[in-house]
């Protein structure tokens, strides 16, 4: 028992990717969540996010992997985060948080949930209207457009989420810890050396082609999808 022990103890946990190839298992270490904090923590800065902030962010909990880094890192930039998630059933909970709360950002927007809101007689353009940063993914993320807003865009790749600034200057990712290739066939995903999930080449299902950019700390690589 200690053997099987001491086999998984540098693991935080084992989370889920969703892919064209099916629902595959996604080990994860606490190294992995250490870098993956860091990177969050720098990203949020640059949304506007700092002490005393109040954050909603919307997730499935088979995405637990991917998004804790943004529960740490919101906490260590002393924020406060609350979350739900992004069904039809639980944008109640996102209405109540806009409707008693300033939030500085809602992160993780879904289409499913904007219907709901629509569906319960809720104006988004009102609903939304003081919340300084908006991040959704497709299919919410072009509403909130048409809607006057200027949303971040998220975008879902497996293990990672990469994520676009309102100037559609790409999507970044976390360049140390990740590869993404582009393709006909769309965008790939292998992870770092140091990574506990040995993904290779990991089929997406997303179209959209990587460039190499110049960032606030150099060059890097960021997506256009």
């Amino acid at each position: 028992m200690r053997a099987e022990y001491n086999q998984f103890q540098h693991l935080w946990g084992i989370g889920c990717v969703r892919v064209p190839a099916g629902a595959l298992p996604y080990p994860i270490s606490w190294r992995d969540i250490e870098a993956d904090t860091r990177w969050t923590q720098h990203l949020l800065r640059g949304m506007g996010i700092a002490p005393g902030a109040l954050v909603h962010l919307s997730h499935y909990y088979s995405e637990l992997a991917q998004l804790w880094p943004f529960y740490q890192a919101t906490r260590d930039l002393g924020a406060v985060i609350a979350n739900g998630m992004p069904s039809p059933f639980d944008a109640y909970r996102l209405e109540m948080y806009l409707r008693r709360f300033r939030l500085t950002a809602a992160i993780g927007i879904a289409p499913d949930t904007l219907n709901s809101l629509e569906q319960q007689g809720h104006d988004l353009q009102k609903l939304f209207a003081s919340t300084a940063v908006l991040a959704a993914l497709p299919g919410a993320w072009e509403r909130l457009r048409v809607l006057g807003f200027k949303p971040w865009r998220l975008i879902a790749l497996g293990p990672l989420l990469a994520i676009e600034a309102p100037d559609a200057s790409g999507a970044r990712f976390n360049n140390r810890e990740w590869q993404v290739t582009g393709g006909g066939d769309g965008l790939r995903v292998s992870a770092g050396p140091q990574r506990a999930c040995d993904f290779r080449e990991l089929e997406t299902g997303v179209a959209g082609m990587v460039e190499k950019v110049e960032g606030a700390a150099g060059p890097e690589f960021r997506l256009f999808v």
